[in-house]
Formats: structure tokens, sequence, C-alpha cells
């Protein structure tokens, strides 16, 4: 299904796209228990031409996530390609069934035609997702399909990948570098070791992976053919910051009153999506996707929630917040004796402030003056207010 992801990527699926078009394809694109279940399903594209040039290059955004339910990590995601309208099909990578890149997060993909097939004006790609064993949660996703036709001279050595993706610390970083032209098989290398310290390496066939660290960081790529040829590329990285929520304690609410209030997050690349692990039903509060806590709590007390933010690329966080609902009150009534302001509140208030009493228990009723503080100032507010004709309570 092509259409914009919902459910927040709450059971594997994706929480945005990935080219930032707000669109892509999916498998199920429903919220909740919607994950392939009991057999493939798949996407295939258009018949498109790949001739017109030396070869053609294919490249995707893929995600995969195959790594809870009662049996992960044992289904995985094919991808085919086909020169002769999809009569026959090659194989041009698997994905899973474990693995960093079978746990979701997108990872772009690009390969040559012709080293598969041979290119032609009949070719078709079909991607295959798989839940055939004992019952994981299997969703994929697919976005910015792209094929370019390649028109350099046979001889014409160039590294092909342009740009980095951005990424966020302490999430598993996987791009393929590409080269095309040349002799034989590739040698990459980081010629300066610019990784090191990164999180990030280098293999030999020009995979950059690992966990990285923040920060920004410039490398120069070298590839080698069996020639002995050598072309270099620098290539800038930009790792976010771990994307964390904030732990501020939240402003408080009252009981029947309207609240809201939008949860802080730092860190995390491109756009973040919220959920609730959990329930709010039955509180008088909603969770938005944007991270906005609102409603008009139906109880006092405190009401304790888990929720989780998504950034673009599929990092996450959790955190447990707690919003403390304090009893509807009467501006003035000092005492919570659930009436209109009078002498005992005041006598409650004096006790409090200069002979060691306790506390109002509800502050805000206790401040009358509006400044979210409790003072003098107060005491002062109150006694004009109730034997001197002064200006009305101004309570939070």
């Amino acid at each position: 299904t092509r259409g914009t992801p919902v459910g927040g990527g709450d059971r594997g699926d994706p929480p945005t796209d990935f080219d930032g078009s707000g669109q892509c394809f999916l498998t199920a694109n429903t919220d909740g228990d919607s994950d392939v279940d009991n057999g493939t399903v798949s996407l295939t594209t258009p018949v498109f031409d790949a001739t017109g040039g030396t070869d053609a290059l294919i490249s995707y955004a893929r995600w995969y996530s195959n790594d809870f339910g009662s049996s992960p990590y044992e289904d995985y995601m094919d991808i085919f390609i086909s020169n002769n309208n999809g009569s026959t099909w090659t194989r041009v990578e698997r994905v899973g069934p474990s693995g960093p890149e079978a746990s979701g997060g997108w990872y772009v993909h690009s390969f040559v035609v012709g080293d598969f097939v041979t290119p032609t004006a009949q070719m078709k790609m079909r991607f295959d997702v798989s839940d055939l064993i004992n019952g994981s949660v299997v969703e994929a996703g697919i976005d910015a399909f792209a094929v370019t036709l390649l028109t350099c001279a046979p001889d014409y050595f160039v590294i092909i990948t342009d740009n980095l993706p951005e990424w966020t610390a302490g999430w598993a970083y996987s791009v393929q570098l590409e080269a095309g032209g040349g002799v034989g098989s590739y040698n990459w290398t980081d010629k300066y070791g610019d990784l090191t310290g990164t999180g990030l390496t280098l293999s030999a066939d020009g995979l950059l992976g690992g966990v990285p660290t923040a920060g920004s960081t410039s490398f120069t790529a070298a590839c080698t053919d069996a020639a002995d040829s050598t072309i270099e590329r620098v290539f800038a990285l930009t790792v976010n910051p771990a994307l964390t929520i904030g732990t501020s304690p939240l402003p408080k609410a009252t009981k029947l009153q309207p609240y809201s209030h939008t949860l802080a997050v730092s860190g995390g690349t491109g756009a973040r999506t919220w959920a609730l692990v959990g329930s709010l039903a039955g509180t008088g509060m909603t969770f938005s996707s944007a991270g906005v806590l609102s409603g008009s709590p139906y109880n006092a007390g405190t009401l304790a929630v888990t929720v989780r933010v998504t950034d673009a690329i599929g990092a996450v966080d959790e955190e447990q917040i707690s919003l403390v609902v304090e009893p509807e009150y009467f501006c003035g009534d000092m005492d919570n004796s659930r009436g209109e302001p009078n002498v005992s509140d005041l006598t409650f208030f004096v006790s409090f402030m200069f002979r060691g009493g306790p506390e109002p228990p509800v502050a805000s009723a206790a401040d009358v003056n509006g400044d979210y503080s409790l003072s003098i100032a107060d005491l002062t507010r109150l006694v004009d207010f109730l034997f001197r004709g002064g200006s009305a309570l101004l309570c939070p």
C-alpha cells in the first residue's frame, strides 16, 4: 500500500517515510496488529527501460523489521530483478533473517543492473516480504526508488555515491558505497583513518557501518580496482545527538480543568513522532503524535504513563512521565475546606507562614496574587479582600 505511515512505528513499521515526500510503500498501512502473516506479499514495479546507456543504477530505501513476536529473526525480505517483463527473476539481495538491518530503520541500497542481468527495455523489480515460519512480527517499507542510466565510457572509473544520510548517535548505521567503471573488483579504504573514534568503519567491499557517536565527520574514501587504479572522494557525515525525552517535571494540572503541555525532546534526526505506551482511557486525557498531553483530567492524584518518541531513521527513546493532578479549588481556600475564603483560611495561612503550620493542601488556591509563589504578599492580598474591600483574588 502506498500512503502516509500510521501507527507511530509501535509494531516494527516505519513511523515516517524515508525521503520526506510524506508517502512510501508499506505492508498493511494500518495501526496495530497488521503485519504480514502466513505467506508472502509482493510489490512489483511497472516495466521500465534500462537501455540507452552503458548500464543502469537502481537505488531504493528499504525498511524491514523481523525482531519480535513469538519467533523473531526467522523470516526475510527478498528483492529480485527481471529483464524479460517478469518471466524469470534474479535475486539481488536478501535482508534477514537476523542482523541490524532486520530490526527496522531505513537503509539505502543501490546496485548496477549489469552485475545481475543484461539491461533491456523490459525491466521489472519485485520486493517480497514473507512470514512463513512460526509467527514473527514482519513489517516492511520501500521508498525513494530510482533508476539512473549510466552513460560513462567502460574505462571511466568513478565513485557513484554522492552523499551520506544524516544519522542518530547510538543507532546502527549501514550504507553501501558504490563505484562504477574500472576493472574487476574494488577494494575500499578509509585513506587517512579519519573514521577512528567515530564508531564507524569502512570495509574492503565499501560498507560504511557501525554504531556512530555524535558529531560531524569527514573522511576520504579511496577505491582501488583490480588494475590498481585508485579514485577518491571526501564524504561528510553528520551524526546527531541521541534522541532524548526531557525529564523536567510536568506542570501540574487541576481536576476537570483544561490542560495542555508539549513534551520536550532533544537530539535525533528529522521529523519526530510520539506515541503512547499503554492507555489513557478513562482519565480524561489524550496524547498526540506531536507530543502534546492534553485534556481535562477526571480525578485528582498522580497520573503516570510511558511515552515513546521515534525519529526519521527509527531511533527511539521511552520515558515514564508523571502528571500531578490537584483537586478543584476555590481561590483563597487556604485550608481546602471546599468553600469560599474566610477567616479560617486566613488563620491557616498565618500558621503556615509564621508558626510552622502545615502547607496549604492546594498550593494554587493559596497563591491569591497569582505570582506562582507563597509569600507575605498572598497574606496581605487575602486580608485586603476579606476586610478592606480589596481587589478580587487572582489564583493561577
